[in-house]
């Protein structure tokens, strides 16, 4: 019996060639369908026969993704997604270039180019100052229904880095008072996450389970963005509630100024007074107010 071939002959040239196979298929059907388009409304290999310009493609790239990351995945005009159509003008863009007639319409460069060793170093050393990140407020993980009292994102605060504040033995007291009577297991007591609360009618109030006309007795969601925990009220002299990941918020105040429901640690003194103004209204007289 003759000895097998360890490999077919073509397969050891076929490695030396351009890898045709590693081009994803899905993205390159949907590449073909762009340049369709293009060819439908201007001519195929129009930009072949005139040439580009090199600002013309980087905007039109830009304006797909960034519309792209800002949420909107499918362009309107076209129907197709904005990934591919920016794809798409680059490789107009760099067709143009193979061809010869790409019109180089760039800017006067930075006289040493942009040194991104230098700036990946600043990111660095950001990072290093501030260890421990804040979660980012994504769009994928918003509240299906935000509670009626929702507190505003972080830009809204203006409040830089706070210390977290200890809660006083009077404060801890207060909340145990407010919780007495409440008949939840603790296993059934909020924790950051959803918590499966004690059975009973939701209200049209969408915060609260009723299970009494006190609001003492009523389970509310975190105020926290995006936080779904449940649990009994906290914050003392408000019908709201703070779950433990989120404890730091029950010391919040509200933005002095009227019309703003921004929160956020106090940042002014007056009279001994510890009161809270957001970024937008950091100049708001509220001497003046009153």
């Amino acid at each position: 019996m003759p000895e097998s071939k360890q490999s077919n002959p073509k397969d050891a040239l076929g490695v030396m060639k351009v890898p045709f196979h590693a081009i994803p298929s899905k993205p390159l059907i949907e590449i073909g369908l762009a340049m369709l388009e293009g060819g439908r409304k201007y001519g195929t290999h129009n930009y072949r026969a005139i040439g580009v310009r090199m600002s013309t493609y980087y905007d039109a790239c830009l304006r797909h993704v960034i519309s792209w990351w800002e949420g909107e995945d499918i362009d309107k005009d076209s129907g197709m997604h904005h990934v591919i159509k920016a794809i798409s003008t680059l490789i107009v863009l760099r067709d143009s270039m193979h061809m010869g007639n790409c019109e180089d319409d760039r800017g006067i460069r930075y006289p040493n180019g942009i040194d991104l060793i230098f700036f990946n170093k600043m990111a660095a050393d950001i990072i290093a100052k501030y260890p421990n990140c804040v979660e980012p407020f994504l769009e994928i993980n918003k509240a299906m229904e935000e509670p009626s009292n929702q507190l505003k994102t972080a830009e809204a605060y203006g409040i830089g880095e706070y210390t977290e504040p200890i809660e006083s033995q009077e404060s801890q007291d207060e909340r145990a008072d407010e919780t007495a009577g409440l008949e939840l297991e603790d296993e059934n007591r909020c924790s950051h996450g959803t918590m499966e609360a004690e059975v009973g009618a939701f209200e049209d109030e969408p915060t609260a389970l009723n299970r009494s006309d006190d609001p003492n007795l009523r389970i509310w969601y975190c105020q926290a963005p995006g936080c779904m925990s449940r649990g009994p009220r906290n914050n003392v002299g408000n019908t709201s509630h703070f779950c433990d990941a989120h404890a730091e918020m029950r010391e919040w105040l509200y933005c002095l100024e009227p019309d703003c429901v921004s929160r956020g640690m106090p940042n002014t003194e007056t009279s001994g007074d510890k009161i809270f103004l957001c970024y937008k209204h950091k100049d708001f007289d509220y001497a003046k107010s009153n």
